[in-house]
């Protein structure tokens, strides 16, 4: 995934480290069946294979894509040209908060910052990184009451930070991407939940007890 493309030489600028990996991106196959899922909006674009047996990327075995931020910082506005996107490996953001790069970033001392140093950990809401708060909550009744008496599966907002080079956050997904953090437990691998009346799918991550839920088109 880069920066920018020129169709007509073929050529990106500023590629995000991971995104060419072939253990951090899907599984297919031209000769052995298999399903690749696709989700995306104007926001975002995430894929998720099972092939041979084998759910997500064969590393951390989850979905990934390309996923935007919010811009939350003074200095990152459109007209300075940061890129509010990453690619992101969501086996890997619930197995430990890691696999998110953008092209690159901006640290404190306004230097650029690409390759593997431009990683950006995932945080869910104000319990840590993704990965601490499923381990966290992790159990079938990690549910939280709704409005006609019955339980509901909290969502989680996805954060991203690289406290090495910057002391604040540099967006967070969920509200553009309507992507979010699970609880761990409280549901199985494409697994249909509602929650303000909206229809999302719970995406398995790192193993079969962790998810993610995105917006079902």
């Amino acid at each position: 995934m880069y920066e920018t493309w020129d169709a007509t030489a073929h050529t990106g600028t500023n590629i995000a480290y991971n995104s060419n990996s072939p253990s951090a991106s899907q599984q297919f196959s031209t000769t052995l069946a298999g399903t690749v899922h696709v989700f995306a909006s104007a926001r975002f674009l995430l894929l998720a294979s099972l092939y041979n047996g084998v759910w997500g990327s064969s590393t951390a075995t989850g979905p990934s894509g390309c996923l935007e931020r919010t811009r939350v910082c003074p200095w990152d506005t459109v007209a300075a040209g940061w890129p509010p996107f990453a690619f992101a490996n969501l086996g890997n953001m619930a197995t430990d908060g890691s696999g998110s790069y953008p092209p690159r970033l901006m640290s404190r001392a306004l230097a650029t910052i690409t390759g593997t140093n431009s990683a950006w950990t995932s945080y869910a809401g104000f319990l840590g990184t993704v990965s601490t708060m499923m381990s966290s909550f992790n159990a079938v009744d990690q549910k939280v009451p709704d409005d006609v008496g019955g339980s509901a599966i909290p969502f989680f907002p996805i954060t991203w930070m690289n406290s090495t080079y910057m002391p604040a956050p540099y967006g967070e997904v969920s509200s553009l991407c309507d992507i979010w953090a699970l609880p761990q437990g409280v549901a199985a691998n494409l697994d249909p939940i509602q929650k303000g009346g909206l229809d999302y799918l719970c995406l398995q991550a790192s193993g079969t007890t962790k998810m993610f839920a995105v917006r079902k088109g």
